[in-house]
């Protein structure tokens, strides 16, 4: 075991240079009988010491885009105080946590990091910008502007992309794919990586799309909300977010309900009817949002700061960041 002064000069020049999480801030609960709204106060934020860079594989952790420190930062989920991170030699817009990968996609590349160690596996081009990461399994699925290309785990080499407009978010339903654009959603089977179907979006102005139950759920910027049966493609149900006034940026289930995060950082918590439960206050504008198994997480660009909500309390923790992170992805 390292004492904590050598803790302290592991990658020094590197993780101060990109990350500088601190001491969390306020801790804040809700009524379950009533929709609560937070705005935590933060109370002065400590210094952070470097860990050792190696990982255990199946620790639950956050990992965060850092554009301009060209890097990608880890915070472990159970203690967020400790933190790691790695450059990546370009400026990241998009992640996500796989099996044996975290993959970090920029323009016209995509990156393989090793959750245990956070070092670089290798790189790969891809024809455009990257503007999401889906993974599958040990691969990955690069959201580009104009198309969606698959990337192999092992030999990292892309496959052969998918026409799809302006793809905005996708999401896994065993090894089927569904991808959402501006214009049209695909279904694609990811084990032959080939189209299934194309279908148009069931809303005006597409934001997110999530699998509740075995229901696909569309999110519109409007706060509107549209239920898809996957085999048929037919919507079976309609809602409408009503607690707030700012495009939703993001959704991610926990299984039996979906969250909704707005650009102004609140979720709201919506059941598999399309009903609106409980909304949170996160106090911070956001960027993305995911989940680990007990607690959703937001980034937060503007304001630099990570934000966990416990689903058991629903208490909201804020750590502050010296870096905004635009993306975010749960392993």
């Amino acid at each position: 075991m390292q004492s904590a002064t050598s803790r302290r000069h592991i990658g020094l020049a590197l993780v101060f240079a990109i990350l500088g999480l601190a001491a969390c801030s306020s801790d804040t609960s809700a009524d379950s009988t009533a929709p609560p709204t937070t705005a935590p106060d933060q109370t002065t934020a400590t210094s952070q010491q470097p860990p050792s860079t190696i990982f255990t594989a199946d620790v639950e952790a956050l990992w965060l885009t850092d554009p301009l420190g060209a890097g990608v930062v880890r915070v472990d989920a159970t203690d967020p105080d400790e933190v790691t991170g790695s450059e990546v030699g370009f400026a990241p817009t998009a992640i996500a946590a796989g099996t044996g990968n975290v993959w970090v996609g920029g323009d016209g590349v995509v990156a393989a990091l090793d959750p245990t160690t956070v070092a670089i596996r290798g790189t790969t081009e891809v024809p455009g910008s990257t503007t999401g990461l889906v993974a599958v399994q040990g691969d990955v699925w690069a959201l580009l502007s104009d198309s969606v290309v698959p990337i192999d785990g092992e030999t990292l080499s892309p496959g052969e992309p998918i026409d799809i407009s302006s793809p905005v978010d996708g999401v896994i339903m065993g090894t089927d794919l569904w991808v959402l654009g501006a214009d049209q959603m695909v279904h694609i089977d990811t084990t032959a990586g080939a189209l299934i179907e194309s279908l148009p979006p069931p809303v005006g102005e597409p934001s997110a799309i999530q699998l509740l139950g075995e229901t696909l759920v569309v999110v519109d910027r409007s706060g509107a909300l549209a239920a898809i049966d996957p085999a048929t493609g037919e919507i079976i149900r309609e809602g409408e977010i009503t607690a707030g006034s700012v495009a939703p940026t993001g959704a991610i289930t926990d299984g039996e309900q979906l969250w909704i995060l707005d650009e102004a950082g609140q979720l709201v918590a919506v059941d598999s009817d399309l009903k609106q439960g409980l909304s949170v206050e996160v106090g911070t504008a956001a960027t993305a949002v995911d989940r680990t198994s007990n607690a959703v997480w937001v980034a937060s660009e503007d304001d630099r700061s990570l934000v966990r909500i416990t689903l058991n309390e629903l208490k909201v923790l804020i750590f502050p960041l010296n870096h905004g992170p635009t993306s975010i992805a749960a392993s």
